[in-house]
């Protein structure tokens, strides 16, 4: 069953992957560089896709393996189990999604500050003692790479419809 629910959720990464790498011939071609601003997005995600891919052919096969032995069996507990198992990265998969969705109502700036506090906060032991480190990192990651990028290097971050 772990092997099933596991292909499961590397066809689900393979399929977040191939809309992401969809989604980058949408940028736009300025600038002197003759590759754009692209290239490096799409060579992290061709590799994540051939990476998921080795991994999603290995399972296949482990899966066609233990059929043959017959010792594949399908519960709800124990689909439950593996659902409890990927918890936090499903979790933090939705919050990414949130956070590309706002990003247009609340700009670049608000929306990262949130994304980062909620899934640190949710990430970390959840302590009061934690908040004020991760209020500092969110708002260094946030405010410092937006200003750094716009000042220094001229790159504009979306503005968002509110803020």
């Amino acid at each position: 069953m772990t092997l099933i629910t596991e292909a499961i959720f590397l066809v689900f990464f393979i399929a977040i992957n191939l809309i992401f790498l969809l989604q980058i011939g949408e940028f736009p071609q300025e600038g002197w560089d003759h590759i754009g601003p692209a290239a490096y997005p799409r060579l992290l995600l061709v590799s994540i896709l051939i990476l998921l891919g080795i991994t999603l052919f290995n399972t296949i096969r482990k899966i066609s393996i233990e059929q043959k032995s017959g010792n594949i069996e399908i519960s709800f507990k124990e689909v439950k189990n593996m659902l409890l198992k990927y918890k936090k990265v499903i979790i933090t998969l939705l919050l990414f999604a949130a956070y590309i969705y706002f990003m247009y109502f609340l700009g670049f700036r608000i929306a990262t500050f949130t994304y980062l506090f909620i899934s640190q906060w949710y990430l970390s032991s959840r302590e009061k003692k934690d908040i004020p480190k991760i209020l500092i990192t969110s708002i260094i990651i946030a405010f410092g790479v937006s200003y750094f990028f716009e000042m220094f290097l001229g790159v504009i971050f979306p503005r968002g419809v509110i803020f």
